[in-house]
Parts: structure tokens; sequence; C-alpha cells
């Protein structure tokens, strides 16, 4: 799609115009991409475009680009991170403005003149959050105890997680289609992700791809049943851990037992 101002202001408008609380429009190119989240009755798009780790090898920003960036808005929290800002949007003249703003950071920042790839959804979703998870994951990494690990195991069971998957899921009960997305290898085995909160989810790749929010009771029969290697819980956060193949055996095991399932 192009970047005419005319032909993207719509689009950008219905971010803060249509949908709900979780509307997002995200353009890729290149070595690069743009994130703009907004909510319906808002006047502003926060705004997120690659940096740091999100940059493929071989492409830096460099203090030229950087200043382009910063021109805009747009800045780092660290060397790891995006480049983040909040750009208003409440009228026609801000959404023809983002536009060039937007053809300006393709084209002289990634050095990508070609049309770029546009994903546009609007919706309104739940926030996800787990403040009591998380504060079991703290607890385990400083106690190490058993106790602290069962009550994880249990708190795990009744978490909404969102789940990386390589596609979209049109219904998240049907589990049996869903084709998880394989984020690493350990020993052969199948690595995958998931994340606690919105925020977590969002720090690893604020493009938000296709994902599904389940319930641990859910999800660890289905890890179970695919031989995953390992679960990473926010992977690249403060507050991260990993689920080896014989704790995902037990979780599964448990809920099983609980069921009545045998």
């Amino acid at each position: 799609m192009s970047l005419d101002p005319a032909t993207l202001a719509p689009r950008l408008l219905a971010l803060v115009r249509d949908g709900g609380n979780a509307n997002r429009l995200v353009l890729e190119g290149g070595p690069g991409f743009v994130v703009l989240r907004g909510s319906e009755g808002g006047d502003h798009v926060d705004v997120e475009a690659a940096g740091g780790r999100h940059l493929p090898d071989g492409f830096t920003v460099d203090a030229e680009r950087m200043g382009r960036l910063d021109d805009l808005g747009l800045r780092q929290r660290t060397a790891a991170s995006t480049f983040a800002g909040r750009w208003p949007l409440a009228t026609e003249a801000d959404a023809r403005a983002i536009a060039e703003k937007l053809a300006f950071v393709m084209r002289s920042v990634y050095a990508h003149d070609a049309p770029p790839r546009l994903r546009h959804r609007l919706e309104d979703r739940p926030p996800l959050s787990n403040p009591r998870l998380i504060d079991d994951m703290r607890r385990l990494s400083t106690e190490r105890s058993m106790r602290a690990r069962i009550t994880l195991y249990n708190r795990l069971l009744g978490a909404h997680l969102a789940v990386l998957l390589d596609a979209p899921l049109d219904d998240p009960r049907r589990q049996d289609r869903a084709t998880l997305r394989v984020v690493e290898q350990l020993s052969g085995t199948d690595v995958v992700a998931a994340f606690t909160d919105d925020a977590a989810h969002r720090l690893y790749d604020p493009r938000e791809r296709p994902f599904v929010v389940w319930t641990g009771r859910e999800l660890f029969p289905l890890l179970a049943a695919r031989k995953v290697g390992s679960l990473l819980i926010n992977p690249g956060s403060g507050v991260r851990g990993e689920l080896y193949r014989n704790e995902i055996m037990t979780i599964s095991d448990g809920i099983r037992r609980q069921s009545g399932v045998h």
C-alpha cells in the first residue's frame, strides 16, 4: 500500500475513532518497522520504530538516523529497545502529518522506498496482566524452594497467557488447529513462548504477531501432547523464566488428576 497521506489518513484516524482499546497499525519494509497503537476516543497514538535487538544483523541506526528519529520525538530507552514516542492524532490534519512522518521514517531511516507491508487491526480486548504470577516468579528466583515452585505451578493453572502462534487462530477453543511458533531449539526439541502481560509481549515484539490467550489449564496439556522441549515465559523481560519438559509434564499430569482424566 502507498504511504500517500490521502490514502493512509483514513486508516490512521480509525485508530482513535473506531474499534476499541487495542487498535494498531503496523508498517514493515526493508530492515525496519513502525507500530502505531491507539484507542477509540483517544487523541494520540503511541509509536514504536525498530531499533536495537529488533533490527536484522548488518543494519544499524547510526547517529544521523538516530537524530532524524529524535526530531520526530522517537527515542530509545536502552540500546536494545525500539525508538518510542507519542504523536497527536485527533484531526485529518494530524493524520496527514503522521502519514508524512511514516514515509520519511521508512525512506530516510530504514532506506526502504517501496510500499511497505501494512497490517491494520481494530479490536477491543481485556488488558492482559498477572501481577500475582509475576510476584511468584520473583519469589522462586530468590527462594528456589519446592514450596515456591509448587505455588508458581498452581498460579500458572489459572493465569491467562499470550501464546505465540505462526498463524492467527479464529477460534481459541480449536487448539488442534493451533500452530505454536517455535522461537528456539533445545536439544532437538521445540521451544515456544508465552507472556504474562501486554508490556512483556510488546517488549519482545512490538508488532504483536499472531497469538492466542489461553489459561494454563488449556496450554500445558497441549504443550505436553506436542512434546515441547521448553516454554519461555516473558523472554527478554526483567521477570522471565523457563519451564522444561519435565516441569510441563508435571503440571499437565496435575491438571489431569484434578479433572479426573486418566
